[in-house]
């Protein structure tokens, strides 16, 4: 009765452990039961009974001596049963046989040339320092040169970028630079081959701070930066409103507080007449508008200059004007 227990017993933990080790079953599959695909782009994938097979040995041979690839080699599939060959610099034809423990299998393909990049770009953003990011597509590129300069028109003996120069991108595709002391444009360009992408950015001066655009910016730096737990905040906001706002005009503007109301007749030359008791000109004025005084007589018809007997000729003078009224005969 014991020993039917034991046996019982360990046929289940057989069971179990069948169960949770599907690699370790495929990884010593049945004869004729390892199948190897290989694409035309270097995916080599290893299965068994249609099941992955880690750690299965994969070696790659060339089979032109005279030919050249620098994925020859052996190693172990993965977790998916797969390798992930080099792309060849031109096309290549290569040897695979995948073993494990029971079996081998082997196959052989060419593998297609890289074409290169096809969308090529770069992305500059900064968060005080300045980072480069080089794509093609959606994928990030490893080992890419980015040239860093300051962009034309910049006068490079007033303006200095300790970033430029050249660098190559990390596995993530990036390059990290320190920003600027100063604002300044800097052109950034990304190699790969004979493919170039090529941006200019305005990187901003480190520690510099922007000059708000508007009122609301100059409102919201105040809110963000200046209010204190001192007073009420509505209290101070209302304060900074009241005295920078740009509508709030200077106490000296506009006309003296004594200063009347315009006249009907604003904006003539001259709104000056004569003095009250001055009286309306005559009729017969002269050019002047001014007649003789009240007093003067009438000239002297006859007056030439020479009457009156005197060799002067001073009486009843050339102007026609007579004596006045009290002068005596």
């Amino acid at each position: 009765m014991n020993r039917l227990r034991l046996f019982v017993s360990t046929l289940a933990v057989v069971v179990v452990l069948a169960m949770l080790a599907p690699g370790a079953v495929a990884a010593e599959p049945d004869d004729d039961d390892l199948e190897l695909v290989v694409s035309d782009d270097g995916l080599v994938s290893v299965t068994a009974n249609e099941t992955a097979v880690e750690n299965a040995t994969v070696e790659v041979e060339l089979t032109d001596d005279n030919a050249s690839y620098a994925g020859t080699g052996t190693y172990p599939t993965d977790a998916d049963g797969e390798v992930d060959l080099p792309e060849p610099e031109e096309p290549v034809e290569i040897e695979v046989t995948a073993s494990t423990t029971a079996d081998s299998v082997s196959t052989t393909t060419t593998l297609a040339a890289d074409d290169g990049v096809e969308d090529l770009s770069l992305d500059v953003t900064q968060n005080g320092d300045v980072l480069v990011e080089v794509t093609d597509g959606n994928e990030s590129l490893e080992g890419v040169t980015v040239d860093v300069a300051l962009a034309d028109g910049e006068d490079s003996e007033n303006v200095s970028y300790a970033g430029t120069g050249s660098y190559t991108t990390d596995d993530n595709g990036t390059v990290s630079l320190a920003g600027p002391d100063e604002t300044v444009d800097v052109t950034f360009t990304a190699t790969v081959d004979d493919e170039s992408a090529e941006t200019t950015e305005t990187l901003q001066g480190v520690g510099e701070e922007e000059e708000p655009e508007n009122f609301g910016q100059l409102l919201q730096d105040f809110k963000e930066n200046e209010l204190t737990d001192n007073e009420t905040q509505g209290l101070q906001i209302a304060s900074f409103v009241v005295e920078n706002n740009p509508g709030n005009a200077p106490d000296h503007a506009g006309p003296p507080s004594h200063a009347g109301p315009p006249g009907s007749d604003d904006g003539n030359e001259s709104t000056q007449g004569p003095p009250e008791h001055a009286g309306p000109p005559g009729d017969d004025d002269d050019e002047n508008g001014q007649g003789p005084p009240d007093h003067a007589g009438p000239g002297n018809d006859g007056g030439n200059g020479n009457s009156g007997g005197s060799s002067s000729g001073n009486s009843g003078g050339g102007n026609g004007g007579g004596p006045p009224d009290h002068a005596g005969p």
